[in-house]
């Protein structure tokens, strides 16, 4: 634009409608230069912001007169005037005259809200606003932001600044700060019930709606019946609880009066069979006033909505708490608050929790931390399907903004898992009756209580029930054991303490020794008896020279009676006939003559002291192990992940290793753990137990998968494998996969025929979220398991 042209569209500005609008809104000020530039990828170059803000409306209307979706990607003026809003809800066929103008000059007067983020009569009700000095926009630029205030139920600024604390010396400017780079990071929610990832995977490519989803929502896909959470469903809370108000939204009135009256947010809340109630029990001291006040909203939005909220101030020094929690008791009279007159520990504090609750179930907070709002749904949901007495999630480890920094997948209830440390933590419910039935919370376990409580949970429990979905998050900070494990020494010790309870507890001749790890322990158990074992040796053809030799596994093995035998393939094969490894093998274990048996496979440099013991001392203590197998170490190092399995990689031998390898490195290579297929490199079983399941199948598995199959058939018997750290066998050098032969190819395809439904179903043990985490899509993954792509 020349300076001639600049001008002239002043002077024309000055005489006219637009000129006199213009000069309205600078004179209130209320026009936000960078707000307004924010809009535009490339820089506005012009000194006058506001009046190039009123000649582009112009130009807009000229050729937009019934613009319809067109308006959404209108830049506007001021964080909370919503231009599409405005137009769409009171200029549906369009409006000549600039429509922050029309606000400011009429628009207010009405009663007309100027965004989703503002409306006036709630913003009169929070503030000391009543429309005698003036529109509320500037009110709450001079009065309602420095305090903080949600102008709008779409807005919970002390949610967010609860969530987000960086943002503390910003609270006057927060919508605004939202606006402009919260609303734009696509997870980032200004609500308990909004899930921004979700809303967006509901919608196309819409630059409106990615810019700011939730203002979307409220503009256009509430209207369209599209959810803004996964558990809140739109439609069905209108049909249920606003019938008679066509004009109220579902999103609203339930932030604003359903969350406190226990409305359902959805149709499959409504329908459960059974809904007890749930006491969720929060031990609170000095706590963080942020993460509390977070942790308290986690529970009052749940989607379901019979819960009781029991939290007992520990006799806080920060005489604030009490306050705060006063405070929330008289929002919900589902929110119970005891205080103590004196100190007594979080052991102490839960158990006056779990005495004030009158839920069936009993669930367990932390003061920081936070549920998801369908956590007690899901856990309901899963008691119910199952019968457990005791069920956990999954969670995440959260900021202190609440970034999620690493999730916790597990696997189903591992037993021999959680005697190495608490790897369930968070988020358990258990039922009352059993809760108390096992002794409620123990004391002189501060630190540890909850593995403790697990612990004993876990010894009586017939069935503990996992919810594979992160229902919980786990805030890390300085003092937290979550992020720094030295914070806590006393916990570590008192883990130790609660494990060797536990062990005497069941009768089990142990003793637990500290791992190399704070919080992980080591449980080493005694013989009582020393059967023959017969040790049996494979070399393969061109590696027959190499391998561990019997000597040295005997000088090592700290265990005897035993025999060895050395099954050479050269050796075994000479002349016309071929027998197939596991042809080899099963013969040599039917002739052994001791009552177990131990597999080593070729290749061997080294294996750890006291390996035998180690193995034959775990398998011998417990009547539910079928068989136990050790760690095999390439060269001191773990070798390749299969933490997440490589699914572009088909080849057979690729696959056996990553079917028996899986659980065991996502779970920790050094836990002691339960797996479902055992690694016949170094393992034991009793040799009864081998032939009663028939021994290893040499016609349809001949080299590579015959342990895989032998594995399962154990495992459907109601046998338990272990993987153990504790024995490591040294390889020098990895065998490459390569390209496969055709009869292993032949067996993998056999393999995954005939346990396609087993294999469909998932390893127990195998958490599939972390292949969901890596944005691979679960029908992928289980069409590589099973061959089935």
């Amino acid at each position: 634009m020349t300076l001639l042209n600049k001008i002239y569209a002043r002077l024309r500005l000055i005489v006219d409608r637009d000129g006199r609008d213009y000069l309205v809104v600078r004179r209130l000020q209320l026009f936000d230069s960078e707000y307004y530039l924010s809009f535009f990828a490339t820089p506005e170059n012009t000194a006058d912001p506001l009046l190039a803000y009123f000649l582009r409306w112009r130009e807009w209307y000229k050729n937009n007169r019934f613009p319809g979706a067109a308006r959404c990607q209108l830049p506007d003026p001021h964080p909370l005037f919503d231009t599409c809003y405005y137009l769409l809800n009171h200029f549906p066929h369009g409006l000549k005259r600039n429509p922050f103008a029309h606000y400011l000059v009429k628009g207010w007067k009405r009663g007309w809200a100027p965004s989703p983020y503002f409306d006036p009569e709630t913003y009169r009700q929070r503030s000391s606003w009543d429309g005698r000095t003036g529109n509320p926009l500037s009110h709450y630029r001079d009065h309602g932001a420095p305090q903080a205030i949600s102008p709008s139920p779409f807005f919970d600024a002390h949610w967010y600044l609860d969530r987000t604390p960086v943002l503390a010396d910003a609270r006057e400017w927060i919508i605004r700060h939202y606006k402009m780079y919260g609303a734009k990071d696509g997870r980032k929610s200004p609500l308990p019930v909004f899930d921004p990832s979700y809303y967006l995977q509901q919608t196309e490519d819409n630059e409106a709606a990615r810019r700011d989803p939730l203002a979307h929502y409220v503009r256009l896909g509430e209207k369209n019946g599209q959810r803004p959470a996964e558990l809140f469903d739109p439609r069905y809370y209108r049909q249920r609880y606003l019938r008679k108000k066509k004009h109220c939204s579902p999103l609203a009135h339930y932030l604003s009066h359903g969350v406190y009256l226990g409305h359902y947010p959805d149709e499959r809340i409504a329908s459960l069979s059974r809904k007890p109630r749930v006491s969720v029990l929060v031990p609170v001291y000095n706590a963080d006033h942020r993460h509390l006040n977070t942790c308290i909203r986690s529970v009052l939005y749940q989607a379901y909505p019979y819960w009781e909220l029991c939290l007992v101030d520990d006799c806080s020094t920060d005489t604030a708490i009490k306050t705060i929690l006063a405070d929330w008791e008289g929002r919900d009279q589902r929110i119970k608050v005891a205080y103590h007159k004196e100190n007594t520990g979080i052991s102490g504090a839960t158990a006056t929790a779990a005495e004030m609750a009158t839920g069936e179930y009993l669930g367990f907070l932390d003061h920081d931390d936070a549920l998801t709002p369908d956590c007690l749904y899901r856990m309901v949901q899963a008691v119910n399907e199952t019968g457990a007495v005791v069920a956990y999630s999954d969670e995440s480890l959260v900021g202190d903004d609440g970034s999620q920094l690493s999730v916790s997948h597990k696997p189903a209830f591992n037993r021999h898992l959680l005697l190495s440390h608490n790897y369930i933590t968070h988020f358990v419910l258990i039922e009352a009756h059993y809760f108390r039935k096992i002794g409620g919370i123990g004391s002189g376990f501060d630190g540890a209580q909850d593995f403790d409580l697990m612990l004993r949970a876990a010894e009586a429990a017939n069935h503990v029930a996992h919810v594979p979905r992160v229902l919980y998050h786990w805030r890390a900070t300085e003092s937290s054991s979550s992020v720094n494990h030295d914070t806590k020494p006393y916990a570590h010790d008192a883990g130790k303490r609660a494990l060797a309870a536990s062990l005497k507890r069941q009768g089990i001749d142990a003793e637990v020794v500290d791992n190399h790890l704070t919080f992980y322990y080591r449980i080493t158990y005694k013989r009582k008896e020393n059967p023959k074992v017969s040790v049996v040796i494979w070399r393969e053809a061109e590696h027959h020279r190499a391998g561990i030799t019997a000597e040295h596994l005997l000088g090592r093995a700290g265990y005897e009676p035993c025999e060895f035998l050395v099954v050479d393939q050269a050796t075994e094969n000479r002349g016309d006939e071929s027998r197939s490894k596991t042809v080899l093998l099963d013969e040599a274990i039917r002739a052994s003559s001791g009552e177990y048996i131990v597999l080593f496979g070729y290749g061997g440099s080294e294996i750890s002291e006291g390996w035998l013991d180690v193995m034959a001392g775990t398998l011998f203590h417990d009547d539910n192990l079928g068989a136990v197998c050790g760690c095999v170490s390439w060269a001191g190092e773990d070798g390749p992940s299969y933490t997440v399995p490589d699914l572009d990689d088909r080849s057979s031998r690729y696959y056996a290793e990553a079917l028996a390898s899986m659980t065991r490195h996502l779970n920790g290579l050094h836990n002691p753990q339960l797996v479902r297929c055992c690694d016949w490199r170094c393992c034991l079983f009793e040799k009864s137990l081998y032939e009663r399941l028939g021994g290893f199948d040499g016609h349809r598995y001949p080299q590579l998968l015959a342990m895989h199959d032998w594995s399962l058939r154990l495992m459907q018997t109601g046998k338990q494998i272990l993987y153990t750290p504790y024995v490591t066998v040294t390889m020098e050098e990895r065998e490459p996969f390569g390209d496969d032969a055709a009869a292993e190819s032949g067996e993998k395809r056999r393999f995954q025929e005939h346990w396609q439904q087993m294999l469909r179903q998932g390893d127990p043990f195998y958490n599939t979220g972390v292949v969901l985490e890596q944005g691979i899509p679960e029908a992928r993954f289980l069409d590589w398991l099973t061959g089935a792509g």
